[in-house]
């Protein structure tokens, strides 16, 4: 189970570091930079909490980032990862459906079918 938990945590840093990347790049326009910045600036300390073993502080930045856009299937994704890592599968069931729902939503049927593996391997746990 902790190398079940160190693969997702380290999956999330990755995914983690690539929004960060690309929030970096996209363009903006004047409307979204306050709250791309917010994000930004949120993503940059989750990966720090996450980094430092701080999940709970980590928890929090994924709240905020929610809160400031939830059609973001990643941050679902990255925070269902987080339950997992905390031992939350029933939680980490719902926002792997939030994600599924968000890629399906964008036409990204991969993405979707993972999130229905992930889904149907720990639905029940």
């Amino acid at each position: 189970m902790q190398v079940l938990k160190k693969f997702f945590v380290n999956i999330l840093i990755g995914t983690i570091l690539i929004l960060f990347a690309v929030n970096l790049i996209v363009p903006r326009t004047i409307a979204q930079s306050s709250t791309d910045e917010q994000i930004h600036y949120l993503t940059g300390l989750e990966l720090d909490h996450m980094q430092n073993g701080q999940y709970q502080e980590a928890m929090g930045n994924i709240d905020q980032i929610i809160s400031l856009n939830s059609q973001m299937p990643d941050v679902w994704y990255e925070r269902g990862t987080m339950h997992i890592a905390m031992d939350n599968t029933q939680s980490a069931v719902t926002d792997f459906q939030n994600a599924k729902d968000l890629y399906s939503a964008q036409g990204d049927s991969d993405s979707a079918a993972y999130m229905q593996e992930l889904i149907d391997q720990y639905q029940g746990s």
